[in-house]
C-alpha cells in the first residue's frame, strides 16, 4: 500500500479539501467574519486562522471547484471577497450541531459527578480543619516523617 503525502493545497487542488481539518477552518472562517463584521478576504481569512497565503489561496479554490464558496474581486480590485454557497452553510449548520453533540456525549458523565465532588468537598473541609489542628500541615511532620 501506497501513502500519499499530499499538503493542505494539494488536497484542495484535487477536490478533497472539506476532508483537512486546515479547509474546515478555512470553510468556516466568512461565515465567522460575516457574523462578526470583518473583512472576508482571502487574505483576512489566512491571517485570522494562521495560514499562508498561498494555502488559503489554494484551499479557497478546491472549496470553489466543489461548489462550497464564491471568490470575487472587491470594488477596488485589489482583494478577493469569500461568500458561503448555500450548500456551504447547510454543511456547517449540520457539522455545528454534530460538534455539539460530540462535546455533549464527551462531557455528560461529568454533570453527574457533580454531586460527587460536592460531598467530597464537604468532607475535606471538616478534614483539612482537623488535619490542621493536630498539626499535620500534608507536608513532612514534626520529627522529620513524612
Amino acid at each position: 500500500m501506497r501513502l500519499s503525502h499530499q499538503t493542505a493545497a494539494d488536497r484542495a487542488e484535487s477536490g478533497n479539501a472539506p476532508d483537512s481539518g486546515s479547509s474546515a477552518v478555512v470553510l468556516a472562517s466568512p461565515r465567522f467574519a460575516r457574523d462578526e463584521g470583518i473583512p472576508r478576504s482571502q487574505a483576512a481569512i489566512g491571517r485570522h486562522i494562521g495560514l499562508d497565503p498561498n494555502t488559503t489561496s489554494q484551499i479557497l479554490r478546491g472549496l470553489a471547484a466543489r461548489g462550497l464558496v464564491s471568490r470575487e474581486r472587491t470594488a477596488d480590485d485589489r482583494a478577493k471577497e469569500t461568500t458561503l454557497s448555500a450548500q456551504a452553510e447547510v454543511l456547517l449548520a449540520n457539522a455545528i450541531d454534530a460538534v455539539e453533540a460530540a462535546d455533549a456525549a464527551v462531557f455528560a458523565p461529568l454533570a453527574t459527578t457533580k454531586p460527587l465532588l460536592a460531598a467530597l468537598r464537604t468532607l475535606a473541609t471538616p478534614a483539612a480543619a482537623l488535619k490542621k489542628a493536630v498539626g499535620i500541615d500534608g507536608g513532612a511532620s514534626k520529627n522529620g516523617d513524612v
